[in-house]
């Protein structure tokens, strides 16, 4: 079982890292993994590996050999898991972004009192503190669990405080995935030592079936609607897959395309010649502009698909969020006569993002919005402050949506409207421009009650400003 639990803890940190990288939880909890890892591979190879080398080559004296590296290695999991583990709960707190010198503090004093006992519990010699010191394990139990129960505290008040959303319902399900394991194995080590229970000595070992319970539940979230940075459908993997099929498709169909518009343009004006040339009554045939314009139109589609299905690039730079949204208003929802846009946002909120794919797009949000309206109404603008970063509803008094498309809005090409000027890329462009800044965007709407577009914008990309005579002052 031991070898089994290992690889289940390897898959463990390879989802954790690979999730998002960039992300200090997940870096945390890949490395205080890493450490039960250690800790389970040390066994691994002292009753599993040593004993089958043994038994092949006749070998002795190898468990004698391996012993200081095996007490090293249960030094590291005693001394590092629950301060690592520890860490990481403080990002999830978010105790960085309100506390930073705290943190910076914080980051190198948490280990301090395991690495103060490693000069009375030296690391080389913990197999036999392990066997025969009732004080070793009174010092290192009260060192853990008092860690866990500042953790604990910790992951319970960062729930309570944080606001109802998106975001706390992911943290809500970080908790369930990640805190089980953790207490098992503190229960299950240091209490049968302490008590000197030996029959419960392996008890340890059954986290397995608690850690594959935890994998299954991580691709299961991370399908369903994405786990620690992860979504496995969507944003993270098939978004990315989606995007680079439509711009290959994109390219080939431009490419055809464009040979065979050269043609159709010089036959339609050639014809065009001709149909005046003649004299004959009724002009140029109103076949003839249909043709033109149908070739016109698929010009257009094409390159709009390209345009908005390509790779996105960013250059960012402190924007003036209320500049970005005068403009995408000033371009869309300026020309509707029937429509007025009620504009409530700071003007000291500076968004460090990319003008011209931030603008848009507010510029295809609004778009839809004016679809729905039906060429009247009223688009509300706020934006409000929070301790993720800062979130700007746009919500319109349009049709609303239905709950069966509303899942779909963000697919590519998905698209309700039956127009030649529609082609169902504009939220899934959208989508992944937003994500590329690190946010998120949703979209809450009922049939008849209008629809709400949510972009979440995170705290490192967001800039508060006093608005000063020379400009903006942070």
């Amino acid at each position: 079982m031991a070898i089994g639990f290992s690889i289940i803890v390897l898959i463990l940190i390879t989802l954790f890292y690979l999730s998002n990288p960039k992300n200090r939880i997940n870096r945390w909890c890949a490395i205080s993994c890493f450490f039960f890892w250690v800790g389970i591979a040390k066994e691994v190879v002292m009753f599993d590996l040593i004993p089958m080398l043994h038994r092949a080559f006749e070998t002795t004296g190898l468990d004698l050999g391996f012993a200081p590296a095996h007490s090293v290695c249960t030094w590291m999991i005693y001394t590092f898991a629950m301060p690592t583990m520890l860490l990481a709960s403080a990002y999830f707190s978010g105790v960085d972004k309100k506390h930073p010198l705290f943190m910076r503090y914080l980051t190198r004093l948490v280990f301090l009192p395991g690495l103060i006992l490693s000069f009375i519990f030296y690391p080389t010699q913990f197999r036999y503190y392990q066997l025969n010191s009732l004080a070793f394990w009174i010092t290192y139990t009260a060192l853990n669990f008092s860690m866990g129960v500042v953790l604990a505290i910790i992951v319970i008040r960062s729930l309570f405080a944080e606001e109802p959303g998106k975001p706390k319902e992911q943290k809500k399900r970080v908790a369930a995935v990640m805190m089980p394991p953790v207490y098992y194995w503190l229960i299950s080590i240091f209490i049968p030592h302490l008590l000197g229970i030996k029959d419960l000595f392996s008890l340890w070992k059954t986290n397995f079936f608690l850690l594959l319970i935890c994998i299954i539940i991580f691709i299961y979230l991370a399908f369903k609607d994405g786990f620690m940075g992860l979504k496995l459908f969507g944003m993270k993997y098939d978004w990315d897959k989606d995007m680079s099929i439509i711009n290959t498709s994109a390219e080939f169909t431009s490419h055809m395309f464009k040979n065979q518009a050269v043609k159709m343009d010089i036959c339609i004006d050639r014809l065009k010649e001709a149909c005046a040339s003649s004299g004959g009554e009724g002009g140029i045939p109103e076949e003839l502009a249909i043709l033109s314009r149908s070739v016109d139109s698929l010009k257009s589609y094409v390159e709009r698909i390209k345009r908005h299905s390509q790779a996105i690039y960013l250059k960012e730079s402190p924007c003036k969020l209320k500049d970005l949204l005068d403009a995408a208003v000033s371009v869309s929802v300026a020309e509707n006569a029937g429509v007025s846009a009620n504009l409530h946002v700071e003007g000291d909120v500076l968004w460090v993002c990319d003008r011209v794919h931030m603008t848009e797009v507010f510029v295809n949000v609004f778009s839809n919005a004016l679809d729905a309206m039906g060429g009247s109404g009223i688009i509300d603008i706020s934006g409000s402050r929070n301790r993720a970063g800062y979130r700007l509803s746009i919500m319109d008094d349009g049709a609303g949506i239905d709950a069966t498309v509303i899942k779909n809005v963000f697919v590519p090409h998905f698209t309700t409207k039956n127009t030649d000027k529609n082609y169902g890329l504009g939220l899934s462009y959208c989508k992944n421009v937003v994500a590329k800044h690190n946010g998120g965007i949703s979209v809450k709407s009922e049939p008849g009650a209008g629809t709400t577009v949510v972009i979440d914008f995170p705290s490192r990309k967001v800039i508060f400003c006093e608005l000063g005579e020379a400009g903006y002052v942070q």
